[in-house]
């Protein structure tokens, strides 16, 4: 019998649960489309695999140029009608079709979702392009090289593009300018333009770059940072208040070198007693990641000053730290504290309705009185 009941149970809800069919939107290949002045698109769409009715909408970018036409037997279409100028750059829109249930039941269901995404490209007939600016992370010594990536985004040649540099520190100081080469820009083509730095000298840190771009009386402008690296691990952050007895403990460590660092472990001290010792790893250049382990506390609470010791390659490094101990609280403890703090709860919760209720009586009770009597009160 209980047997016939899950079966009869399990068919409602299969029967319940939407269709494993996928909702498909199909229609010609439109994107990337290239922007005209006053160009008109009409591409059909047909939409299977439902048999929900399904309404169909554009979001994004340039909705204000599209039409869609209403849905019949699941066709459709959309007029795309392109103003007479738009700004240079790429823009993007969607177009989605969703299923609209016939009922509004109770049961279980799921709402059937597909769209498609577009890019439209828009060049301009005035000189115009686009610029970014690349610098690679290296070690100590090592010169920068930087890259000025450029775009044409118009239907003219450009006659000469070049690029100055300016390499500044953390403090934004000017540490040295740089000059690219010069060189043309056909129409809608890409072109790079180089600049070393040396960086000798220069400790390790953050730096950056910006680049202005001269290109026939115009200019762009174009940001970057880069690094520059030592042999070194940069301890970010680590578990500083612990439990007495076991506790997890867990240090958060970079490589600030573009190679490779092998045989990565760390230890932790406390009064001189190692406490950990966490396994060995390799580090990626320039990697951020976690090293874990756990540690036996028999300390009492308090604060304690303690030594994290760094091992990587043939290195030792050793940050003084500090670490809190805590009392771990057992789970009697624990729910004895929570329905205290209930108890607390419930006591000022009532305190406070008593005080509220009472100035809503002393409220309406001087309403209620006569003023002439209001005036002798006062």
């Amino acid at each position: 019998m209980k047997f016939k009941i899950l079966v009869t149970l399990f068919l409602v809800l299969l029967l319940s649960l939407p269709s494993l069919t996928a909702l498909t939107l199909s229609g010609q290949k439109l994107s990337p489309i290239i922007f005209e002045p006053g160009l008109v698109i009409n591409n059909h769409y047909t939409i299977s695999e439902t048999t929900e009715d399904v309404i169909v909408k554009v979001g994004g970018e340039l909705q204000e140029y599209i039409v869609l036409t209403e849905v019949v037997n699941n066709e459709f279409d959309m007029i795309i009608k392109f103003p007479e100028s738009l700004q240079p750059g790429v823009y993007h829109f969607e177009l989605s079709a969703t299923e609209v249930p016939k009922s509004s039941g109770g049961g279980i269901g799921s709402l059937l979702s597909v769209s498609k995404r577009f890019e439209v490209e828009v060049y301009s007939y005035e000189k115009y392009l686009e610029a970014s600016l690349s610098a690679a992370n290296v070690n100590e010594g090592t010169p920068v090289d930087l890259k000025l990536n450029l775009v044409s985004k118009c239907y003219q040649d450009i006659n000469s593009v070049r690029g100055e540099i300016t390499i500044a520190d953390a403090q934004n100081k000017t540490l040295k300018e740089l000059i690219t080469e010069e060189k043309p820009l056909k129409a809608l083509a890409t072109e790079t333009l180089s600049a070393s730095f040396d960086t000798t000298g220069l400790p390790a840190a953050e730096y950056s770059a910006r680049a202005i771009v001269f290109y026939d009386g115009e200019q762009k402008t174009a940001q970057t940072k880069f690094r520059i690296g030592q042999m070194d691990l940069v301890l970010k952050n680590y578990t500083s208040v612990v439990e007495q007895g076991f506790s997890d403990f867990s240090l958060r460590l970079v490589n600030n070198w573009g190679n490779a660092l092998r045989e990565v472990y760390a230890k932790l001290y406390i009064n001189k007693r190692e406490l950990l010792h966490t396994p060995t790893t390799e580090f990626a250049p320039w990697e951020e990641k976690e090293l874990k382990g756990i540690i036996n506390v028999e300390l009492e609470p308090g604060i304690y000053n303690a030594t994290i010791q760094l091992f990587f390659e043939d290195q030792i490094k050793e940050i003084p730290v500090t670490i809190t101990v805590v009392k771990k609280i057992s789970s009697e403890e624990l729910s004895a504290e929570l329905e205290k703090s209930k108890r607390n709860f419930i006591l000022i919760s009532v305190a406070a309705g008593i005080l509220i209720l009472g100035l809503i009586i002393a409220i309406v009770r001087y309403k209620k009185t006569p003023k002439k009597k209001q005036k002798d009160e006062f």
